[in-house]
């Protein structure tokens, strides 16, 4: 029926874009295709490596970022509407039975273009360096934080934090994990756009038994970030040792935006001009014989890419996301319900990197 609309009903009609991808068993496959790694981070047959872990180098002081290649509308500049988004990820953060570990993992949206950071002691986790860690001026970042060292503006145990701008959380809640064991754990991460409410559900272990907390922070995103961000994950070890690995990861998100012809730009084109020596100096030749349809890690996506996924943008639609199981009653009304903590999902991406379903218009 929209299609036989006369036009000018489009100068009024809002349209909701959006996007979803399930990456359920993330794999080397994925490099590029769907996800760009930058610093130390990379990608192997068991997930996402955000920092490393190969025990033929030094483990201390590594930094690393995993983004999607896409960038995420956030919100909208002519109706200032804003995104709604959900994500779930299994992550494992392990210290191989050792008890002394550092530093930890991060979900971010910060702005395109923004570049992993290091610093002494890995307290940035990739998102602050040097004395900007609790500087709120100096940085530009909005995250969760999965902290498993408590320096001096943390709370005394691990936790999860909401992180604006600065390393020292807006607010915490206690993890209980067993990263000296690798445990599997998972988290839901919601934006409720009306409530401007930022919510968090994860799981952890206490015990050897599966424990649940949550946390949640009123924040409106347009205040701290960019129409359009980057988004993923990012982590940093010190002088002790964790392994910080993502091993499944899907979105969703939703943006009820204003058409009106000239009102809705393309998506700004990510930096990505970076040698590949300076990311991976030992590979050779050969590997691009191998794979000479592949990208560097870390170098983007190619020329074509690029204008795929300004298609993408143009024409993205709306997926459904995963049936949802209850949260924990105190944060019930501000986030999105997660889908149950103890089901796997089987199913490889729904949505290509390059490739969308047709646009869908949504009528007020």
């Amino acid at each position: 029926m929209a299609i036989y609309i006369p036009f000018i009903f489009f100068l009024i009609l809002p349209w909701v874009f959006g996007f979803y991808f399930n990456l359920s068993t993330i794999g080397t496959d994925d490099a590029n295709r769907f996800i760009n790694t930058s610093g130390d981070a990379y990608i192997t047959s068991e997930g996402i490596q955000v920092t490393p872990n190969d025990r033929n180098m030094a483990l201390g002081g590594k930094t690393g970022r995993a983004t999607y290649v896409q960038p995420l509308h956030l919100w909208d500049k002519t109706s200032g509407n804003l995104a709604d988004f959900t994500t779930h990820f299994s992550f494992v953060i392990d210290s191989s039975g050792n008890y002394s570990y550092a530093d930890g993992l991060a979900f971010f949206l910060a702005p395109i273009n923004s570049s992993v950071t290091r610093n002494e002691g890995g307290v940035g986790l990739g998102l602050a360096s040097g004395n900007r860690t609790s500087n709120s001026s100096g940085n530009q970042f909005v995250a969760v934080e999965f902290d498993t060292f408590p320096n001096d503006w943390d709370p005394s145990m691990t936790h999860v934090g909401i992180n604006i701008n600065s390393m020292k959380s807006v607010t915490t809640a206690p993890w209980w994990n067993n990263i000296t064991q690798g445990k599997e754990n998972d988290a839901w991460i919601s934006y409720n756009s009306s409530l401007r409410s930022l919510g968090v559900v994860f799981t952890g272990f206490s015990s050897d038994n599966i424990q649940q907390g949550s946390l949640n922070y009123v924040v409106d995103l347009r205040d701290y970030l960019p129409e359009w961000v980057t988004f993923g994950f990012s982590a940093a070890t010190g002088d002790w040792f964790e392994k910080n690995n993502i091993k499944s990861w899907d979105f969703s998100s939703s943006l009820q935006a204003d058409l009106t012809p000239g009102s809705t730009p393309d998506p700004p084109i990510v930096n990505t001009e970076k040698k590949k020596k300076e990311l991976h100096p030992n590979k050779s030749e050969s590997w691009e014989k191998v794979h000479p349809n592949k990208s560097v890690l870390g170098e983007g996506p190619s020329k074509e890419s690029s204008e795929k996924v300004q298609k993408l943008h143009r024409h993205t639609s709306v997926s459904p996301s995963p049936t949802p199981l209850s949260p924990s009653p105190t944060s019930s009304s501000l986030l999105s319900t997660p889908p149950s903590p103890f089901r796997r999902r089987l199913l490889r991406p729904v949505v290509d990197a390059t490739v969308a379903e047709p646009l869908s218009m949504i009528s007020s």
